[in-house]
């Protein structure tokens, strides 16, 4: 039982963090909304990506490995662009605001 309604929390817990706006003219977004949201985004463009690649392929021999390695390096560039994104907008200084840029950029790299 301790498990199952551990479980409920964290679904529980997720359900309300996506029903938080995110405004992106708000001057400090929640960070795990705008990393979920993006993350999200990542991720759709990945299948999007991968869809098409499918398509225009002649000759369509696609693995598994690089099916989820492009998904998961869509979905990494969209929750670190996401950080980034709330980092800005929080005023972040220093080299707490370059880490996010830092890892978007680092995580665009094997495209």
């Amino acid at each position: 039982m301790d498990t199952r309604s551990s479980l409920q929390g964290l679904l529980r817990q997720a359900i309300r963090l996506s029903a938080l706006p995110l405004d992106a003219m708000e001057p400090h977004p929640p960070i795990g909304v705008a990393m979920l949201s993006a993350a999200g985004l990542g991720l759709l463009w990945g299948i999007i990506a991968r869809l098409w690649m499918r398509l225009i392929s002649t000759a369509p021999e696609f693995t598994l490995a690089g099916t989820a390695g492009i998904l998961t390096i869509t979905t990494l560039f969209g929750a670190w662009t996401g950080l980034a994104f709330a980092a800005r907008r929080r005023g972040w200084r220093g080299w707490k605001h370059y880490v996010p840029r830092t890892l978007v950029v680092l995580s665009f790299i094997p495209f």
